[in-house]
């Protein structure tokens, strides 16, 4: 009772419920937001839901396809992330099963992961720019510059990520590790 967060409770189990993603009757969520973010725990629980709900199904994922490089591994995850591990036509195992058989199998079948890894991030590139669901279309492709970028550090070579890593995916540069 003592979040921040707890008076937005009710009215977020509402648009829930409703799958609305409108923000009325959210006023002061973001300071909410801020403010718990200060708290490790809240941290600690936010990192977790993260790891089960996108990272730990992108590896074991990974795994299946027989992938090795963490180039492919940030490729699942990313996708994970933004489109899902359920059975929707634009989720992450739609676009794995399309690359497969674009490809004729996956790395754990004898593929080779340049070839795979190159066809899952053009596959993912015309998933966002052209979404069987069309009302994700216009979000999907503001996104684009992400998959770019990834595509760019496979054209470098860099499939192991080795650091440092130069990314600007809408006009403003990043270094990793910064």
């Amino acid at each position: 009772s003592d979040n921040p967060l707890a008076d937005y409770l009710p009215r977020l189990r509402e648009l829930a419920a409703a799958e609305d993603g409108s923000v009325d009757g959210l006023d002061g969520l973001e300071a909410a937001w801020q403010t718990a973010a200060d708290d490790p725990i809240f941290r600690e629980v936010q990192d977790e839901v993260v790891d089960d709900e996108y990272y730990w199904p992108s590896v074991e994922h990974a795994g299946d396809l027989g992938l090795s490089f963490p180039l492919s591994l940030l490729n699942l995850y990313d996708a994970c992330i933004q489109h899902g591990d359920g059975d929707d036509p634009d989720g992450l195992p739609a676009m794995i099963d399309s690359t497969s058989a674009f490809v004729g199998g996956s790395p754990a079948e004898g593929i080779d992961e340049n070839v795979w890894l190159g066809a899952f991030m053009d596959i993912r590139r015309s998933v966002l720019l052209d979404p069987f669901d069309p009302e994700t279309a216009e979000e999907w492709a503001e996104s684009v510059g992400r998959v770019d970028e990834l595509i760019e550090i496979f054209g470098s070579g860099n499939v192991m990520m080795e650091p440092p890593i130069v990314i600007d995916p809408w006009g403003t540069e990043f270094t990793l590790p910064q």
